[in-house]
């Protein structure tokens, strides 16, 4: 017998309950955290972290170099680049250029311009900034990256004198430290003159005198007198040290250069260095005026590939600093692939064009190109071509038109497409193509002027039909796009840009470009929609572009090394192989740009898009294949417009067929296809679920997608099928079919805001066809108007007649009269279909192969309009008839020539016969063609006689006549 339970009181719990909740109020727990006891325990801990902290610190602490050697020099050595053969392609030699300037002796404009945009609170912290120093910490905790910037002008002294830029929290450590002790061991002052004689100001001028020099040819004493020149000259300057190749006022990037100079100016109206006045005049003065008049390409002599080095450096000194780039001795291991660098260099040779492709650049009306290629699976940078001349300064040829922003126009529309894709939308839904207002009067066009009604997305991409790009991006939100952009590896495209409007508010990229982003208003590097291209080669899967493999010191230490790594899946796989499979479809592309296009290759597996710009300003084709993504840019750099035939596809698509023929393999994307793809059927005037009777069209989807029912009325109508109208006794019956009637609206629900403006257009077309505007529902409303019986088809038998005896293999001739054009003809044996066939004249001709006695024959003529017309029946005799074999030598044409009359002789042997009796065959069997079979023979005493054999080696060989020679 089991134990019984205790009984617990309800009302003994109740009391503890209410004794434990008198004891835990906010009265007793401030008594309780603020008890000796508590404050004990709080010592104890705070002690255990700074023993720690200080461990820390002391640790680090043990190996910093001493403070007093930020006024040393070391020897500055060489960095080599090297391509990815080990072949060197630049030395950037390391000497510096910098002379020494008294404190008293800077201009005092440079002094507030840097202090400004440097380290505002200078002249007020110990060392470094708390504040700054924690909020960098958090961000790169955050985002797992070390990009945020905390440092002040004394940790950039240290930096740029005793620790390398190399970006670790140990390094970080070593340089709060030695900050501290500077600024124990020096003044302000002292500080910020070592500061500014020893910073980078680019082109190997280092501090403030080498800077004034190289850029205004003027001692830095010279810029202390107060003027706006001086001022403009001290901003520029003090806009410089933070990335020195990027800002350089010769490079491609002056506009950034002006827009930093400018943010330096008004920083140093709100710290009250300068007024108002003055700094707008310093804004109003011309920097390139004032400048010294150099060529960009000064000091580049002996570099090779220039653009793609000079991008290497860029990235150096963004990593490591400025010093250590260009002085430290680095041997720096790149991407870069020699072949293929040489061979995009020779499709756009200005000098020797061999292949006729820059020819074809200037005959557009364009002067300039360039081409860039990525490894998809890698990111590697393969291939970058800048320019078509590093030297032409009138092309601005040291521009590196590849990392440039320009507008893509319609090469950015697969990015456009694959982010509706995410929502319910794929390949083979139905969008329409017509005359759209979306708002504020924008009303695009397409590039012909013309407008194709519903048609499919893949039919819409591949024949960059603008109205559908447009209404795809506002279907897929401008916002979402941007995202999938970005994340897709084009950096110019972020929802958190802004921009200034007309009236100078800051607004959003979505709101300053909006719709217009559809057919490429916003501007994108030629690299960055490479890496977007490489994204859907790679499946979705995006590797950040990689320009170098490792880094070493002089002696050959590795510093760095970029070894593969798996990419980041951005875009679900069933989207990259559904864009990857309309991107490759030539015959979806073929309605626009014809068969033969450029977009297209032969025997390789490419996906590709052509682009260009309004006006003409510029021209693109981007592709790839499963193992390289490519993009080539064609215009002109100052953004004067092309002719008006310089289209993407004419004047960049030859340039991008001949580099990708040559690198692209054939991989495809077929035995990466993912398990989700499936194939749905839809009405392709609706875009919904078919209806009985209902044209469709059949594509490929994502798993998620849910084809929807269509709405409309359940009544059956009879529709003429070529006239699409309500069907009249004078419709044959071939033509007539019985249909549901489906409604047709716009593609977006109808309490979305635009729906008004996008189904109006819809309305408009349906009433032109013939059928019901006032719901945009497809029901006829008028009667078939082109079957009206008269031009009615006509068919005879030319060559048959009744008792005509024919052998077992004979031809059918029929004269065909079709006012309406021929659709089919049909002969019929013993009241059975023959043979069929697709005609479009007015004779006809078929062989027919029958058994041996009497049959029946008629022919069957139906139009293009379904009208069908039967010729008179005769009766003919079958009778079996000997197979012969001839053979004849043509002396003149040195030919032998054997003919059968029937056939069933498919095959054809020659034989020649030796006089000792020895037969040997004269050449391979010969397939017989409308019963002949020919080759070319000279006996030259070889042979005494020769003869054929039909269908040797078979049950029905047959041997011919010989003839002696």
């Amino acid at each position: 017998m089991s134990p019984k339970k205790k009984k617990v009181s309800k009302k003994v719990n109740k009391r503890k309950v209410n004794k434990f909740r008198k004891r835990f109020t906010l009265k007793n727990i401030k008594k309780t955290l603020f008890s000796k006891e508590a404050l004990k325990v709080y010592l104890v801990i705070a002690g255990a972290f700074l023993t720690i902290i200080l461990g820390i610190f002391g640790w680090v602490a043990k190996d910093l170099p001493s403070p007093d050697k930020v006024n040393d020099r070391l020897a500055a050595q060489s960095t080599i680049i090297y391509a990815a053969n080990n072949e060197p392609i630049w030395e950037i030699h390391g000497e510096k250029n910098r002379t020494l300037v008294d404190f008293n002796d800077m201009p005092q404009y440079l002094k507030d311009a840097t202090v400004a945009i440097e380290d505002k609170d200078f002249y007020h912290h110990g060392g470094f900034n708390v504040k700054r120093t924690v909020k960098a910490l958090i961000v790169n905790t955050l985002t797992k990256k070390k990009e945020q910037g905390g440092s002040t002008i004394t940790q950039q002294l240290i930096k740029n004198t005793v620790l390398t830029n190399e970006k670790t929290y140990t390094r970080k450590m070593k340089e709060l430290i030695l900050a501290i002790e500077i600024e124990q061991m020096y003044s302000k002052d002292d500080i910020l003159k070592m500061y500014l004689n020893e910073i980078p100001y680019g082109s190997n001028a280092y501090g403030a005198e080498a800077g004034s020099k190289t850029y205004f040819d003027k001692k830095a004493t010279e810029l202390k007198e107060k003027n706006p020149e001086n001022l403009a000259r001290c901003a520029m300057l003090a806009a410089l040290p933070n990335a020195p190749t990027y800002y350089s006022p010769y490079g491609q990037n002056y506009n950034d250069l002006l827009e930093r100079k400018n943010w330096i100016l008004d920083l140093m109206v709100e710290q009250k260095k300068v007024t108002q006045e003055e700094v707008k005049a310093a804004k109003n003065v011309d920097l390139k005026k004032i400048l010294i008049n150099r060529s960009a390409i000064d000091g580049y002599g002996d570099i090779k590939f220039p653009h793609f080095s000079l991008y290497a450096k860029e990235k150096l000194v963004e990593k490591y600093g400025e010093k250590m780039a260009t002085q430290g001795g680095l041997r720096v291991y790149t991407t870069l692939d020699w072949d293929k660098q040489n061979y995009a260099l020779s499709l756009l040779d200005p000098k020797e064009d061999k292949f006729g492709l820059v020819k074809t650049i200037k005959n557009g009306g364009a002067s300039n190109a360039g081409l860039v290629s990525l490894d998809p699976k890698t990111g590697n940078i393969l291939a970058m071509v800048g320019s078509l001349d590093f030297r032409d300064e009138a092309i601005d040829g040291y521009v590196n038109i590849t990392t440039s922003r320009r507008q893509p126009g319609s090469s950015i529309k697969p990015v456009v497409y694959a982010n509706a894709w995410k929502k319910n939308w794929g390949p083979g839904s139905i969008i329409y193509d017509l005359s759209t207002d979306f708002g504020g009067g924008y009303k695009p066009n397409n590039y012909n002027g013309n407008f194709n009604g519903p048609v499919p997305m893949r039919k819409a991409l591949d024949g960059s039909l603008n109205i559908p790009a447009v209404k795809t991006l506002y279907l897929g939100g401008i916002t979402e796009m941007l995202d999938t952009a970005n994340s897709m590896g084009i950096s110019s495209y972020d929802k958190n840009r802004t921009f200034a409007d007309a009236n100078g508010k800051a607004i959003s990229m979505t709101d300053y470009y909006s719709l217009p982003m559809a057919l490429g208003s916003a501007e994108v590097r030629p690299i960055e929609l490479a890496s977007a291209y490489a994204t859907f080669a790679n499946m979705g899967e995006k590797q950040d572009i990689n320009w170098f493999t490792k880094v070493t010191d002089s002696k050959g230490k590795i510093i760095d090394e970029n070894k593969p790594v798996k990419g980041k899946q951005v875009l679900n796989p069933e989207i990259a192989y559904s864009m990857n499979d309309v991107l490759s479809d030539n015959g979806s592309r073929a309605w626009v740009f014809g068969a033969n296009n450029y977009l297209n290759i032969p025997g390789k597996k490419v996906g590709a898009k052509s682009g260009t710009t309004e006006a003409n300003h510029d021209a693109w084709t981007a592709g790839y294949s499963r193992n390289i993504a490519t993009v080539v840019w064609v215009g002109n750099n100052n953004n004067t417009a092309m002719k008006k035939h310089a289209d993407g596809s004419v004047v960049a698509g030859p340039i991008w067929n001949a580099f990708m023929k040559k690198y692209a393999d054939n991989d495809g994307w077929e035995k990466e296809k993912p398990k989700g793809i499936k194939y749905v059927e839809l009405d392709a005037r609706t875009g919904k679920k078919p209806v009985a009777g209902a044209t469709t069209v059949k594509d490929i989807f994502p798993s998620w997608y849910k084809l929807e029912e269509a709405g409309g009325t359940t009544s059956t109508f009879k529709i003429d099928k070529i006239s699409r109208k309500l069907a009249t006794p004078n419709c044959p019956e071939e033509a007539v079919e019985e249909v549901k009637i489906s409604n047709v609206t716009a593609e977006i629900p109808a309490q979305d805001p635009s729906y008004a403006r996008w189904n109006g257009p819809i309305a408009a077309w349906a009433s032109s066809h013939g059928l019901s505007a006032g719901g945009a529902n497809f029901i006829p409303t008028e009667p078939c108007d082109i079957h009206d019986g008269t031009n009615l088809p006509g068919i005879t038998l030319s060559n048959m007649f009744d008792g005509k005896s024919v052998p077992e293999n004979f031809e059918v001739k029929a004269s065909v009269v079709a006012p309406r054009g021929v659709g089919t003809v049909t002969i019929y044996v013993d009241e059975k279909a023959y043979n069929t066939q697709n005609v479009g004249g007015g004779t006809y001709s078929a062989q027919i192969a029958a058994t041996k006695g009497e049959h029946q024959i008629k022919a069957k003529v139906r139009d293009a309009h379904y009208y069908t017309a039967t010729s008179e029946t005769v009766k003919i005799s079958v009778t079996q008839i000997e197979t012969t074999l001839e053979l004849e030598f043509v002396s003149s044409l040195n030919q032998l020539v054997a003919t059968t009359n029937s056939d069933k002789i498919t095959k054809i042997d020659f034989i020649g016969v030796k006089e000792n009796g020895e037969e040997k065959s004269l050449s391979a069997t010969k397939d017989v063609v409308n019963r002949e079979a020919k080759i070319n023979f000279t006996n030259n005493g070889a042979y005494v006689k020769i003869y054929a054999i039909g269908n040797p080696g078979s049950t029905d060989e047959i041997k011919s006549n010989e003839i002696e020679l």
